[in-house]
């Protein structure tokens, strides 16, 4: 889209992950001030972008978009945040724009006896089957039949 070349990564605490430089004040500027993601640190804070849920097309990518970062697919769909309340916003919205009906928030983490991560699920066949089938996964392990 931006036909920028980014940087890759290995991230030296994981074994299969890797980090992704983009060094480019236009991006940062349209992911800003166009989507309207803010500046800092959106951990237990995020905000609720409603242009992601305007369509329905628009909502099946930014869903992918989530799995794809935070999330995976192994014998459940998971999704991971330490934003209760962003979780909730997906939940809600998933099952009114696309009919797919995540379980939870579930505590995902606790420190010091305290929630610090939540997690939606699904986890029946049918649930993954229709997910896999609406959601423009980008993984192409995620979209064997099950």
């Amino acid at each position: 889209m931006f036909d920028y070349k980014t940087i890759l990564q290995k991230d030296r605490r994981k074994n299969d992950c890797w980090n992704v430089c983009i060094n480019s004040l236009i991006i940062h500027r349209y992911f800003n001030r166009v989507i309207g993601i803010p500046v800092g640190r959106k951990a237990g804070n995020m905000p609720w972008l409603s242009n992601f849920s305007i369509s329905r097309d628009v909502f099946r990518n930014f869903l992918a978009g989530l799995i794809d970062t935070d999330g995976y697919i192994k014998g459940y769909i998971n999704l991971t945040q330490k934003d209760r309340l962003f979780l909730e916003r997906v939940k809600v919205a998933s099952k009114k724009i696309l009919n797919i009906d995540f379980k939870g928030p579930y505590v995902n983490k606790k420190i010091n006896n305290l929630p610090v991560g939540w997690c939606l699920q699904i986890g029946n066949k049918e649930g993954i089957s229709s997910f896999i089938k609406q959601v423009p996964l980008r993984y192409k392990l995620y979209t064997k039949p099950l």
